[in-house]
């Protein structure tokens, strides 16, 4: 079982039978033959699956102290050695309508069902009916978990469980707050990662990594300039010793905006400098106002022209699909693609042609890409964005049938 740069190698119980019998022919002085010798067969096939076994708890334990391999609980310990909990699932809550008599007392803990997904509800506050025969009650999904509670439109989604003498109904005319679900292992990893960039030092891939703990946070990049004059990188134009920061999207409000603020406060180095146009006040370690400033991705328009040529009817495929029927799927795909643009991402012909490959009908394609400045245009046709910018394609795009 051993170690390679990849890590533990650990064989499985089929290769085990292979290596067990070729050592017992090499010690015997022969070549065994397992179909016709029924106990040499049976007993390595046993040790196979016995050694195979303890190959693969071997494996297992391995598994768990690496954070790239662990999953579920192991993984959870891993990332509570350096200070990260894993985020637990929390329940759907809402706010219900108590509907009955007047006088009628609905306590903590009486039952409720959502009959569209059949969860269970539990009201968590005491409520008595007033003389209006309704009143309002909070109740809470006894599930942890991405439950959505729509508002009630046709009032009969809801079923009491645990009836009692008065109440008659029970209804909820807005919608409920859905839980979150248990936080995955892949998210955990992410977030592991980036507590180990943080705890790291006042540093570029610190702010970044401390930006990026942000909720509604989606990208950021931080751009420095080490030098005494001023420099422009991206458009950005940054002043002696001082770092840039963009974050995305654009349309964080105030409170994220002073999130924001705080994780660049917390992750920068004395003497440096923040340049932007959007300024926020986070208070100093001297109980002072420090005014940091950070800038908004910039959306960067590309147009995009697509030319093809349809198949045209064969034996196999007499009739093909029209150019009417693939050009909503074109508009369909590419409207797709252009939400996986991240932060500096460049606009790429080759992603749009595997798009267009995967459109049955089409015989070939051309792609023509139209930044909104023209200099962006690589030599390969392909569009150059800034770290600070963020593509957007002109959707719906031009699609031309040149089918001769």
């Amino acid at each position: 079982m051993p170690l390679t740069p990849q890590g533990l190698d650990a064989p499985r119980a089929a290769d085990l039978l292979v290596q067990i019998r070729a050592e017992l022919d090499t010690r015997l002085g022969v070549v065994v033959d397992y179909e016709r010798d029924l106990l040499l067969d049976s007993l390595t096939a046993i040790m196979a699956i016995v050694v195979g076994d303890i190959s693969e708890a071997l494996q297992a334990v391995y598994d768990a102290r690496d954070p790239s391999n662990a999953t579920g609980d192991q993984l959870s310990s891993l990332a509570l050695a350096i200070g990260v909990v894993r985020e637990a699932a929390t329940p759907s809550t809402v706010t219900v309508q108590i509907i009955g008599a007047e006088g009628t007392a609905v306590l903590i803990g009486r039952t409720i069902r959502h009959l569209p997904g059949r969860e269970l509800f539990d009201i968590v506050e005491d409520v008595v009916i007033p003389v209006g025969l309704s009143v309002d009650a909070r109740a809470e999904a006894r599930v942890s978990g991405a439950v959505p509670v729509p508002a009630d439109i046709s009032g009969d989604d809801w079923e009491i469980v645990t009836p009692v003498v008065g109440w008659n109904n029970v209804t909820n005319t807005a919608a409920g707050t859905t839980g979150e679900a248990r936080e995955t292992d892949d998210e955990l990893r992410i977030r592991r990662q980036n507590s180990l960039q943080i705890g790291g030092s006042t540093s570029a891939a610190a702010m970044q990594a401390a930006i990026l703990q942000i909720p509604n946070v989606a990208a950021a990049v931080v751009l420095e300039n080490d030098d005494a004059l001023p420099i422009v990188i991206d458009g950005v134009s940054l002043d002696p010793h001082s770092a840039g920061v963009i974050v995305h999207p654009p349309t964080l409000d105030t409170d994220d905006q002073a999130l924001v603020a705080r994780a660049i406060y917390d992750n920068l180095a004395a003497g440096i400098k923040t340049n932007g146009s959007v300024v926020a006040v986070v208070q100093g370690a001297d109980l002072q106002d420090k005014t940091i400033r950070f800038d908004f991705s910039v959306a960067f328009l590309v147009g995009v022209l697509i030319s093809v040529v349809m198949e045209s009817p064969s034996i196999s495929d007499p009739n093909p699909p029209t150019f009417a029927e693939v050009e909503p799927q074109i508009q369909t795909a590419l409207a797709a693609h252009a939400l996986t643009f991240g932060l500096g991402e460049d606009v790429l012909k080759l992603p749009i042609l595997t798009l267009l490959d995967a459109v049955g009908g089409i015989r070939s394609a051309t792609v023509l890409l139209v930044p909104a400045d023209p200099l962006r245009l690589d030599a390969a046709g392909d569009v150059t964005i800034f770290s600070t910018e963020r593509a957007t394609l002109t959707i719906p795009v031009t699609v031309v049938d040149v089918t001769p």
